[in-house]
């Protein structure tokens, strides 16, 4: 199975605060986001995907700039258990817990990071 990088949590804080200094200015321009609140709720996202979305290693897809639409349907796949495959296995998890609201702020969010794609 994957697994995140040993150090991840340290790296997914650092990435918190990275987004909340220098992340979009507006976040409630592009999407149902708001302020700093996104960017804590997306703490755990970090801790796999990297910083802006963008992970450091090939194991994990690049979810910055994504689509915000593909990134909510995902996230509604894993939260339902319509995927399969250590990937599947792995988001469930995190994805089950996620009301509607949540999933429409971090599809908008990693979708608003799209100039560091």
């Amino acid at each position: 199975m994957a697994r995140c990088h040993p150090g991840a949590g340290i790296w997914g804080f650092a990435a918190v605060l990275v987004v909340l200094l220098c992340g979009p200015r507006d976040l409630r321009a592009q999407g149902s986001v708001e302020g700093p609140s996104v960017p804590v709720a997306a703490g755990p996202c970090f801790s796999c995907h990297g910083p802006f979305g963008r992970p450091e290693t090939i194991d994990y897809p690049i979810i910055g700039g994504q689509s915000a639409a593909y990134l909510a349907s995902a996230l509604r796949a894993y939260r339902a258990g319509q995927r399969s495959g250590e990937l599947a296995e792995l988001m469930a998890p995190f994805a089950q817990p996620l009301d509607d609201r949540a999933i429409e702020d971090l599809a908008a969010f990693f979708s608003s990071l799209r100039s560091l794609r």
